[in-house]
């Protein structure tokens, strides 16, 4: 048996899905391959059609462990068998005939492709790694290394995280001629809010009554051009939710959160599906440029740009740029988190403070510890 080398992080399954249709260019072209077509994460690099077992989707021996038989890879092979069962499900939701059953293993599939990524497994693998470098240094030896080694990979057939999603499982149909876009990370997971969540989700089929202080766990899959999986307690709607052309916006916004979301490719089913392809990249490079803060009250989550004045154990000072949302926030009131990024990254965290000083004009925001340290 030969040795499997190539292993898609994507499975090919569901790659086949967002294969282009070249009716047409075949005319011109008779050799040329149906396939995806590919764009980096900033849209800057041109769209490229690559076949389904192009290199671009693959990496060799990614799954396997290092006491793997080559031609056996445990990791590999569970997938696989994983992946056997996904186009007879997916045909039921294409043809608006699924159950629950399909809808449990959808749920299932969608958090297993979300763990089974690069993106995942390097950031996860990478904390386990500092663990073990911590643990070993306390210890002596290096026993904890060699136990966390490659701890990520191997949960992968462990954890069925499906249940978790699957209460709150929804399908999307796409009615317009604006496909889904998706990517080599292609499963969106957000912690929002449900003034995020109007972006996305028509107004109608989202739950009010909840604070904007309160964030749940978003999870977007896109499964085909003109259908996406969709998970989240705020949204209130039966099995299905159809968008046709007054959804537009949200659709542009789903696909805008799978761009952001993307590790290093973009995969779409047609060439240049988005009109503003070329702005869109420019912001895309900057998106994560410069500092902000994220503060939580009781009734309000609240976003600010700026920067650090400064911060310790007791007290964060934050200057933010003009923003009218200044006005949600009072003095005296309670914040159950304040959370400062600086470039995409959390920097600073602080729970359980005050708002000691908020300055409207200047933009000076003081939040005070609820629990002093001594210095």
């Amino acid at each position: 048996m030969a040795e499997k080398k190539g292993q898609h992080l994507v499975p090919a399954c569901y790659l086949s899905s967002f294969v282009a249709d070249i009716s047409e260019i075949i005319k011109y072209n008779p050799k040329i391959e149906a396939g995806v077509y590919v764009n980096s994460n900033t849209l800057d690099s041109g769209w490229k059609m690559r076949g389904i077992n192009h290199k671009v989707f693959k990496k060799s021996y990614y799954y396997n462990l290092a006491e793997d038989d080559p031609n056996e890879p445990y990791i590999e092979n569970f997938l696989s068998g994983v992946e056997r069962l996904y186009k007879k499900n997916l045909q039921k939701v294409i043809s608006r005939d699924f159950d629950n059953e399909v809808m449990s293993f959808l749920s299932y599939f969608t958090t297993l492709q979300y763990i089974r990524v690069d993106k995942f497994i390097a950031s996860m693998q990478n904390s386990w790694d500092k663990v073990a470098e911590w643990s070993d240094k306390f210890s002596g030896g290096n026993q904890y290394t060699l136990l966390l080694a490659e701890i990520v990979k191997k949960h992968i057939p462990i954890n069925d995280l499906g249940g978790v999603i699957h209460s709150n499982a929804r399908i999307i149909y796409n009615n317009t001629e604006f496909p889904f876009l998706t990517s080599d990370s292609p499963v969106v997971r957000k912690n929002f809010n449900v003034s995020d969540l109007k972006l996305i989700i028509p107004q109608a089929n989202l739950d009010h009554s909840i604070p904007d202080s309160r964030e749940s766990a978003f999870f977007f899959f896109p499964l085909t051009p003109s259908i996406a999986y969709v998970s989240c307690d705020l949204i209130k709607a039966g099995r299905t939710l159809d968008f046709n052309e007054s959804e537009l916006e949200q659709i542009f916004y789903l696909n805008y959160y799978s761009i952001l979301n993307a590790n290093e490719s973009v995969y779409s089913s047609v060439i240049e599906p988005m009109i503003v392809d070329a702005k869109l990249s420019v912001h895309l490079k900057s998106k994560q440029n410069g500092q902000f803060i994220q503060i939580y009250t009781n009734s309000y989550r609240l976003r600010f740009k700026g920067k650090v004045v400064s911060s310790d154990g007791n007290n964060l000072l934050f200057l933010c740029e003009p923003n009218g949302e200044l006005t949600k926030l009072n003095l005296g009131d309670k914040v159950s988190l304040a959370e400062v990024y600086d470039s995409g990254t959390s920097i600073i965290g602080m729970r359980h403070c005050s708002v000691q000083k908020i300055e409207v004009e200047t933009g000076l925001i003081v939040l005070e510890s609820d629990f002093q340290l001594r210095t």
